[in-house]
């Protein structure tokens, strides 16, 4: 009887030490990965456009499917964006980025291997490979808004803890934790018959989650001016700043994602690049 009474306390302590080591450290759940197949991730959007337009709606993200490449694998995946502009679906096959720092900007995917774009219910066309580079996606930053050339900072790149906020996603409250970057710096570009300076202000706040998927996002705003001087001409008045504002808010996410793309892709008649052609033409 004594032994059968030692026995039952000791089940009774071990048990009891399970449950309140599992009340000191509760399980953590496991972080989503930068992207699955089938997830998706749907997006508010508010942008100012470097033009000068606003561009107000949505935008879904999502992963479609995957290849092996070389080896390597490969996934699918879909940028489409419904605003009053229309709807612009944007497919393409890249790898995942091993190393995704927001630090460095806001593409988690590298190595594009492949796009095709399907503007409104036009036929699907395919980008030639020769002119991947200049139609690869971006996600939060825009193309006209990139900097090529001798980037040189005027002030040193600042980055901020921003205080913790909560966000409602799939009608259910996240919170997550923020950071501001911000860089004040100039970037120039001499081709010959062009020659400019560009001085750029830049913030970037970002909220993540790490359960969310397509590395945690939740919430950016990205905001940039940037002044531009023709070296060429400096008697010339100089335009007025150009100014890009994009914010991009989650509002739900999910599973089950497959290619919104309709028909069958043709390939892409692409015209010469109507900047450099114009600045040939004009000398400028």
């Amino acid at each position: 009887m004594l032994r059968s009474k030692q026995t039952l306390i000791l089940l009774f302590l071990l048990t009891l030490g399970i449950t309140v080591g599992c009340n000191q450290a509760p399980r953590e759940l496991p972080s989503a990965t930068l992207w699955s197949d089938g997830a998706w991730a749907l997006y508010d959007i508010d942008r100012l456009n470097t033009d000068g337009t606003v561009t107000q709606g949505t935008l879904r993200l999502a992963s479609v499917g995957k290849e092996m490449v070389e080896n390597q694998l490969y996934h699918w995946l879909e940028i489409r964006e419904d605003s009053d502009n229309g709807v612009k679906i944007t497919k393409f096959l890249a790898k995942e980025k091993p190393l995704f720092n927001p630090e460095n900007g806001f593409t988690f995917w590298e190595d594009v291997k492949q796009v095709i774009i399907q503007e409104d219910a036009n036929t699907p066309e395919q980008v030639p490979q020769q002119h991947l580079k200049r139609f690869s996606p971006y996600f939060v930053e825009d193309n006209s808004t990139r900097r090529y050339g001798n980037v040189q900072n005027i002030e040193p790149p600042r980055t901020s803890i921003l205080e913790n906020q909560t966000f409602t996603v799939n009608e259910t409250p996240v919170t997550c934790s923020g950071v501001r970057n911000t860089s004040h710096f100039t970037s120039s570009v001499n081709l010959g018959f062009l020659n400019l300076e560009d001085t750029t202000e830049l913030s970037v706040e970002y909220f993540l989650q790490s359960d969310v998927p397509f590395s945690g996002i939740v919430k950016v705003s990205y905001n940039s001016t940037t002044s531009s001087v023709n070296k060429l001409k400096p008697e010339t008045p100089p335009k007025p700043p150009q100014a890009f504002r994009n914010t991009l808010t989650l509002k739900s996410y999910g599973t089950g994602a497959v290619t919104q793309i309709m028909g069958t892709p043709v390939e892409m008649k692409v015209m010469p690049f109507p900047f450099l052609e114009t600045a040939r033409k004009k000398g400028s």
